[in-house]
């Protein structure tokens, strides 16, 4: 099997994301290892800090890993890994992965890093992501949604001309099993069982009047249109 990187922004919903395609033990070592693939071939999931693409011996690490998860950190760390990046892996194929409402993770973004909640698996963690204190900070706000536009066109330059799947989270959502099942036959697999994910939805009673607020702004940055 070629190496396959999704490659996501922060709050893209891509753990919601890699937790379906994990629960049809295709993509976790111990069924992959005994059913489906040569030993040293498996998959491993492999998520690479945003700004760490570009660090020396990065890459190199990768090269042993053959189903990775990557965030871009920026526009110009594809750019300037392109060429290595095709240098190791070939044969690689790419899985675009990106949230269309870029209003929406940017406020989840934003969220995330004033709770320090960057996921949820239990109901006792949700309750204290819940309590946690958070203020509106409008020009901070406005600079994370500029960040996360900046990484959500990140991947562009190098999937350009490249064997590339791109989703979105809205497919997802609107589409579970189907969109599960682009994935696997882009692959080559083939799986009917049931999809589950152990994720809680992170969501705030702030989230729609940050939204609003978020949009005024861009609205007012791009002249009202």
């Amino acid at each position: 099997m070629d190496p396959v990187w999704i490659l996501a922004h922060p709050r893209s919903g891509s753990n919601y994301f890699r937790s379906l395609l994990n629960s049809t033990g295709l993509f976790g070592p111990e069924k992959e290892f005994k059913e489906y693939f040569n030993k040293d071939l498996y998959p491993i999931w492999r998520k690479v800090d945003p700004y760490s693409l570009h660090r020396k011996g990065e890459l190199e690490e990768l090269e042993s890993r053959r189903f990775s998860k990557v965030f871009s950190s920026h526009a110009n760390d594809c750019q300037l890994n392109k060429e290595r990046i095709e240098k190791i892996y070939p044969n690689i194929r790419f899985i675009l992965y990106r949230r269309k409402d870029v209003l929406a993770s940017a406020v989840s973004y934003y969220i995330a890093n004033q709770t320090g909640y960057l996921l949820i698996k239990h109901n006792r963690h949700k309750s204290d992501f819940l309590k946690k204190p958070i203020q509106f900070d409008g020009a901070e706000l406005y600079r994370t949604y500029r960040t996360v536009l900046d990484l959500y066109n990140g991947w562009d330059d190098l999937v350009k001309e490249s064997d590339c799947l791109e989703l979105t989270y809205e497919d997802l959502v609107a589409d579970q099993r189907g969109t599960i099942n682009s994935v696997l036959n882009y692959l080559g697999l083939d799986y009917n069982g049931p999809l589950e994910t152990d994720l809680i939805r992170q969501t705030r009673p702030e989230t729609k009047e940050y939204m609003a607020r978020l949009q005024q702004m861009v609205e007012s940055q791009n002249g009202g249109l």
